[in-house]
């Protein structure tokens, strides 16, 4: 069976990875975060699903 055992979610559905209340400059360091987190995310082993939030 194939399934999704890892998800970290976004600023918002139309925003998955960008937040159009920042500056040019905050925004880049959002999404360099949010990639940041998702590769340590992917080199985690997971035993179930588990979804991630941005702090």
């Amino acid at each position: 069976m194939v399934g999704v055992n890892r998800i970290l979610t976004g600023v918002a559905v139309p925003n998955p990875v960008g937040d159009p209340s920042l500056t040019p400059d905050q925004e880049k360091i959002l999404r360099r975060k949010i990639v940041d987190k998702a590769l340590e995310m992917l080199q985690t082993d997971y035993e179930k699903s588990t979804v991630v939030t941005m702090d």
